[in-house]
């Protein structure tokens, strides 16, 4: 249960970035005085994030598989892992977004899942 519960919390990690990057996207809305005049990655970010929580909530509407273990009382849905979903979307596409908009390259390399050969 221990497992569930902390998968449960790092399931938010992905939020706080979007959260974030519609905060970004508001920001530069207020500023230029625009919505056309936001960045337009951004805007192409909010549209795939949009899609990604529909997606989302599709799959909890309409569950392909429950989980083998009852938890609390009752079946959850287990697959697709909206976890997994959640963080295979987003965060790559967060990490391209830091490495676009990071000034310093230390911090883009820190960032960065790139290796060099």
């Amino acid at each position: 249960m221990q497992l569930y519960t902390i998968t449960d919390w790092l399931g938010l990690v992905p939020f706080c970035f979007v959260f974030g990057f519609g905060i970004l996207g508001f920001v530069q809305m207020i500023k230029r005085r625009s919505f056309l005049k936001v960045d337009y990655s951004i805007l192409v970010l909010g549209g795939f994030y949009l899609i990604v929580m529909a997606a989302y909530i599709l799959f909890e509407i309409f569950v392909i598989n429950y989980r083998p273990v009852l938890i609390g009382e009752s079946l959850e849905a287990s697959y697709p892992s909206s976890t997994t979903m959640l963080v295979m979307c987003v965060m790559p596409t967060a990490i391209m977004q830091l490495n676009t908009r990071m000034k310093k390259k230390v911090l883009r390399e820190i960032c960065s899942l790139q290796s060099e050969t």
